[in-house]
């Protein structure tokens, strides 16, 4: 509401139209950022998904390799589905101590997506062999 020069109160003033334009301009961009947050957000979202489904997977063969009886050395390479590739390499870690009766396997287990993206994963499978004479 607005006075008038005689000081009496005009209520029929309202908003100009440089303060509507002003007040679009604001609420323009706070939805401008709200929108580049929330686009921000799913992006993100979605690199999760993807380094999640090669974690996993990664976890899956690491486990498949370590359960196979008996363990050898192999390099295995392979494709998954949605375009994750991954490859297995298992080799004998050498062993200074000739009296020792233990075999220990490096397993390292990679999962790889598009050019940039890769998971990796490293164990070591110890077995113990008192028959077997190791070279």
């Amino acid at each position: 509401m607005g006075a008038d020069r005689s000081g009496t109160i005009n209520s029929n003033t309202g908003l100009s139209l440089l303060e509507v334009l002003v007040a679009v301009t604001i609420l323009g961009f706070a939805f401008v950022t709200l929108f580049e947050l929330f686009s921000e957000g799913l992006g993100r979202a979605s690199k999760a998904e993807v380094y999640t489904f090669a974690l996993i997977s990664a976890r899956s063969i690491m486990d498949e390799t370590l359960a196979k009886d008996p363990i050898e050395e192999n390099m295995d390479f392979d494709s998954l589905d949605d375009g994750y590739d991954y490859m297995v390499d298992v080799k004998r870690i050498e062993d200074d101590n000739e009296d020792s009766k233990t075999i220990v396997f490096n397993v390292i287990v990679d999962v790889g997506w598009g050019t940039s993206g890769k998971v990796s994963l490293v164990s070591r499978k110890t077995i113990y062999d008192e028959e077997e004479e190791i070279p």
